[in-house]
């Protein structure tokens, strides 16, 4: 049965051959590569072709489109089964294909599925950097926690729980769905829009990816207001129906609170304050108070917004064990 790796990638020539080298030493042999090389201008197309694989498959854009474009690109040109994505700098475990797919098989009401993953440094500066400690602490552990569907359809409403290149999914699903031309945030729009319509995605415990962690990485290169603006484009239908709660506050007053309300309030939002558990009382921002967690309880009459970027799972558990239900009472941006 024949399965399509995919892989777009845009001046990748330091990585380009570890991954691919990843993907041709495969255990499960019967697949097709397509690479869409999105306008690079460097070495990485000719390092492409130096490979005689006849399961490769390059397609060379003339200018850069960026990630969705270039993956839509490739799609068209997927045969088999399903998809398995590729990124440009990880690292595939040689039994990955055989083990997603067989998941995939014995569990055929299945869209999508993951598997685990695991981030490696770059390089030593990285290793040792704070970015890396909180990814390994935070992002790898939200992202490999939801282990079944029910989990899976829960909390991607709330955050993306799916690492894009560790998901395997039916070809004729992504080819009727396809990418929406997003910065970044693409794979999130594509999970939404599945969960919505009714789509299962699963878990499987393996870890069979490497995610390498660089400077070079898309998200090293955004501002956290960049994302909630993403964020708020992609959950827009939803955050437009929560918007019409009343009594709406921001849990979180550090960065990322700060930059939330300015956003909410520039698209005709009413907040009417904060919540945080280290402020003393009486203190105020941007004009509006800030209460204590401790004062939700008994009461879920004050709707919120989650804006934590390594807290929001105790937020979430301290929300749902008085009583809020996620997407009635609370919700996050991203």
């Amino acid at each position: 049965m024949k399965v399509t790796a995919l892989l777009s990638t845009f001046n990748n020539e330091k990585y380009i051959n570890q991954t691919i080298d990843s993907v041709l030493s495969q255990s499960y042999e019967d697949f097709e590569f397509i690479i869409v090389n999105d306008g690079s201008t460097d070495a990485t197309k000719e390092l492409i072709q130096q490979y005689k694989d006849d399961r490769i498959r390059l397609i060379n854009l003339p200018d850069n489109v960026g990630i969705a474009r270039a993956l839509n690109m490739g799609i068209q040109y997927c045969q088999g089964k399903y998809v398995i994505k590729i990124d440009g700098d990880d690292i595939q475990h040689p039994d990955r294909f055989y083990h997603q797919i067989k998941f995939m098989e014995e569990n055929p009401e299945l869209s999508l599925s993951k598997c685990k993953f695991e981030y490696f440094p770059d390089n030593k500066e990285i290793e040792n950097s704070l970015r890396f400690a909180n990814l390994i602490r935070y992002n790898q552990f939200h992202k490999n926690f939801p282990s079944d569907s029910q989990e899976i359809s829960k909390w991607i409403k709330l955050y993306c729980c799916i690492v894009h290149s560790a998901m395997i999914i039916k070809t004729d699903v992504l080819k009727r769905y396809m990418y929406r031309d997003f910065v970044v945030g693409e794979d999130y729009d594509l999970f939404l829009r599945l969960d919505q319509e009714g789509h299962l995605m699963g878990h499987l415990e393996e870890c069979l990816l490497r995610v390498r962690v660089s400077d070079r990485s898309i998200t090293a290169n955004f501002s956290a207001d960049f994302f909630n603006i993403i964020g708020y484009q992609i959950k827009q239908p939803a955050l437009e129906k929560f918007k019409q709660n009343q009594n709406i506050y921001i849990w979180g007053t550090g960065n990322y609170g700060r930059e939330l309300i300015n956003l909410l309030e520039s698209k005709d939002w009413k907040i009417d304050g904060f919540i945080d558990s280290f402020i003393k009382e009486d203190t105020k921002l941007n004009d509006k108070p800030i209460i204590n967690p401790e004062m939700l309880r008994n009461q879920n009459q004050i709707k919120i917004i989650i804006a934590s970027s390594t807290g929001f799972f105790e937020i979430i558990d301290f929300l749902e064990n008085i009583g809020y239900v996620s997407g009635e009472d609370f919700t996050m941006i991203r």
